[in-house]
């Protein structure tokens, strides 16, 4: 086998490598959220499911509604993460009056 065809197929069994540990991450993220997915209407479960993989992929931040506690946001700091998206901004929509103490205890560095 050629120097060159042993290159390519290393770089090829790394691909393969780095697609299995995307496709793990993917699977343990659905089981996170499979509680939570349930109280999704039947018709959109695939859509949720896949809408954090579309955003690492595709967007430059994503937003979140009703954010009460620092840990809310935590979970999707790690949710996101885990996917590769630490480079997406995250936007927080807070609609409680309480709620406003969430983002100097998560949005520091």
């Amino acid at each position: 086998m050629s120097e060159a065809r042993a290159e390519e197929r290393k770089r090829l069994e790394e691909l393969l490598g780095d697609l299995e540990r995307i496709h793990g991450a993917m699977l343990r993220l659905e089981d996170d959220f499979a509680a939570e997915l349930e109280h999704v209407d039947e018709s959109y479960r695939e859509s949720a499911r896949n809408l954090l993989h579309y955003l690492v992929a595709n967007a430059d931040l994503v937003g979140m509604s009703f954010v009460r506690r620092p840990q809310d946001v935590r979970a999707l700091q790690a949710q996101l993460e885990r996917l590769g998206g630490r480079h997406l901004g995250i936007v927080l929509k807070i609609e409680r009056a309480g709620a406003s103490s969430v983002c100097p205890t998560c949005c520091s560095p």
